[in-house]
């Protein structure tokens, strides 16, 4: 039938068959393009995921892999940015660790906010919209600018920032974000921020929600190595950084050594790679054959045999051939089996101390020997207040009576004669300590315990521990009763003897004197007055007895002078005085071999030098004259001249003192002169006619 003769209604039926079979022609092609699509997209999508687990396996840093990942996923789903935060360690904030905007948008970006742009640290606080996107688990595609802008916002707490979001939203241009939360297994490691101007469709989401399960599996895999290596790098510097233990890891097997540290190669030489594969027994103790016998018990056997961990002592040898006393700690190291894999020993250097050890024995054993052989009492007492006795010698227990038990623990106030007694030692102890380090008593008495009392002499000194700390007290006491008693028979020897040498030294005066009877007791007046010069230049009481005793002998040498011309009435001529000026040498030639406490037989043969020179017998002048020898002129000369002579009469004190007056610093000494004067005018001075000397 031709077309002509097909009704208007057949034409209609066929029209809407060729229509449906047009439709259906296009349906097709359009499925096998969007098949064609997706197919494409998968392939993308496993090319993506391949190239960072291939970035993964050959050791990529996180950083390399996360710039990798940011770079594939902008060019995948043809985005402005894509960019990848990690969850912080407590999990409360998103990091982003590694740059995400290009240089140009950097600058721009930091030019508008006048500052560098801080460390990205999104707080994931409670109802913040990554927070929500990390807790659902889902990809999350939003396309409202308030809703991206409120995002932004979430990137800081900064005030004047947060003002600044809706400028820094258009220089970023963007139109449509994704977060992808990165989750594996319920356990998130952080979230993808995907953004592009245009809009993404659901198709985006459901292909960012396929791969991100695969790219957070790569993600925390090499998050995990890294975590490992670390570990590893930890444990190695924990290994080489102790300097007083070293470390051996040694196959149980066969002996042999697998890892050391870095002590133990600067304990026994060598390099690691020398030391790794040999037998631990031919780089420690220097030997061809495996330790054997009680005395040298391997710590390897023995933590083989026990399955457990070791103690002992050997002796190695260090690097040198030289003796190394060494404390060995083994432990295995089991495999999941629970078989030893290896066994670790931990070995420290103890020479130093063995021998320190060995030192203070030695020096305990002197120290006890010298504690109980001591000839003094000694006490050691603790740091208590008062403090209490803790130890003491066997010269304790002999000296003051009691057993060692009834002393230790005790205070020492029962070895005290009474309380006041204990008081005032007390009192002087501690500014003894500050000011001295020590107090020490010359004499100090305490009590027997059959209540004798006996002089001691006594001393106390801190015994200080680390730091300088006070940690007790040693306290040593000399029983002296027979050195007093010796001292006493000492003294009464002597009086004797000052008694006898008195009475000798009183008869040569008086044998002078016999002699020359006008000058009867002038040695002795003489003596009186240097005595009393000496007390006031305020010299001691040793040269003032040594001044008393030269004054009542110093003219001792008249008797070498002939009697006639010592009692001549008469002028003496040149002759005869050169005879009398020769007394001082013959009292020298007679005092000088006897052995005077004092210079005394210096001091007679000076006592009529003269400061300036002039005087006899060798013309001595200033201070080569003995201070003594200026006194005794000083009291000869005013004793002579207030006194009668054979061959004139007395001229009298003033006359005396105006002649040293006048001569003050020439003839005589300065301060001996003022002393005399002050003596005459002002304390009243008089010689007496007494044949005793004062």
């Amino acid at each position: 039938m031709s077309d002509k003769n097909k009704t208007e209604g057949q034409l209609t039926k066929e029209s809407a068959e060729m229509r449906q079979r047009i439709a259906e022609l296009e349906t097709s092609g359009a499925e096998r393009k969007r098949a064609e699509e997706e197919v494409q997209e998968r392939t993308e999508d496993l090319a993506l995921i391949n190239s960072v687990n291939n970035a993964v396996n050959r050791g990529d840093t996180t950083e390399e892999i996360i710039q990798l990942l940011s770079r594939k996923v902008e060019k995948v789903f043809s985005c402005k940015k894509a960019t990848v935060y990690l969850l912080s360690e407590d999990g409360r904030h998103l990091l982003m660790p590694y740059p995400a905007l290009s240089p140009a948008t950097t600058k721009q970006i930091e030019k508008l906010i006048g500052m560098e742009i801080p460390v990205v640290r999104i707080p994931l606080k409670a109802g913040s919209l990554y927070g929500k996107v990390l807790q659902k688990g889902r990809p999350q595609l939003t396309s409202d600018p308030r809703t991206i802008q409120s995002l932004m916002g979430e990137f800081t707490e900064n005030k004047i920032l947060r003002k600044l979001i809706p400028s820094i939203y258009r220089i970023l241009g963007i139109g449509s974000v994704i977060n992808v939360p990165l989750v594996s297994e319920g356990e998130a490691v952080g979230l993808m921020d995907v953004s592009r101007r245009g809009p993404f469709g659901e198709s985006d989401l459901k292909r960012l929600e396929v791969i991100s399960q695969d790219l957070t599996i790569a993600i925390k895999r090499k998050q995990t190595e890294e975590e490992l290596h670390k570990s590893y790098d930890y444990l190695d510097r924990i290994l080489n950084s102790m300097f007083d233990a070293l470390c051996v890891v040694i196959d149980p097997n066969n002996y042999t050594i697998k890892d050391v540290n870095k002590c133990f190669l600067k304990q026994y030489g060598g390099t690691r790679e020398e030391i790794i594969g040999r037998r631990c027994y031919e780089i420690i103790h220097r030997r061809p054959q495996p330790c054997s016998g009680p005395e040298h018990l391997c710590p390897l056997r023995k933590v083989i045999e026990t399955e457990s961990s070791v103690r002992t002592e050997h002796i190695h040898l260090d690097d040198e051939g030289k003796d190394l006393f060494a404390e060995v700690y083994a432990f295995p190291l089991l495999k999941t089996t629970g078989e030893i894999e290896s066994v670790v020993e931990i070995i420290r250097d103890v020479t130093e101390s063995r021998r320190a050890e060995k030192a203070l024995r030695k020096s305990k054993e002197l120290f006890e020997k010298t504690f109980t052989s001591q000839r003094d009492a000694i006490f050691v007492l603790d740091a208590k207040t008062p403090p209490t006795i803790i130890d003491c010698n066997p010269m304790a227990i002999e000296t003051f009576g009691y057993t060692r038990q009834e002393m230790l623990g005790r205070t020492t106030a029962f070895l005290h004669v009474n309380e006041t007694a204990l008081h005032k030692f007390q009192e002087d102890l501690y500014p003894a300590i500050e000011e001295r380090g020590f107090l020490y008593l010359p004499e100090f008495k305490m009590k027997r315990k059959d209540g004798t009392i006996f002089p001691t002499e006594r001393s106390i000194a801190p015994l200080v521990g680390g730091q300088g700390k006070r940690i007790g007290w040693v306290s040593v006491v000399r029983d002296i009763t027979d050195r007093k008693k010796g001292e006493a028979k000492l003294e009464r020897t002597l009086t004797k003897l000052r008694r006898l040498l008195g009475a000798t030294i009183q008869a040569m005066a008086l044998t002078v004197e016999m002699r020359d009877v006008f000058t009867a007791g002038h040695q002795r007046r003489v003596t009186n007055l240097a005595r009393s010069i000496a007390k006031e230049m305020h010299l001691s009481g040793d040269e003032v007895d040594g001044i008393r005793m030269a004054g009542s002998i110093h003219d001792i040498g008249k008797i070498g002078v002939p009697g006639e011309i010592l009692n001549k009435p008469v002028r003496l001529a040149n002759m005869e005085f050169e005879l009398i000026k020769t007394h001082p040498a013959i009292g020298y030639n007679i005092l000088k071999e006897i052995q005077f406490p004092w210079p005394v037989a210096t001091i007679v043969l000076q006592h009529h030098e003269r400061i300036d020179g002039s005087g006899y017998p060798d013309g001595l002048s200033g201070d080569a004259i003995l201070l003594e020898a200026r006194i005794l002129a000083v009291a000869d000369v005013v004793e002579a001249l207030s006194s009668h002579r054979p061959f004139r009469p007395a001229l009298g004190v003033d006359k005396a003192l105006e002649e040293i007056r006048e001569k003050r610093g020439t003839l005589y000494d300065s301060d001996v002169v003022d002393a005399c004067l002050k003596l005459f005018t002002e304390k009243g001075f008089k010689f007496k006619e007494s044949k005793e000397m004062e």
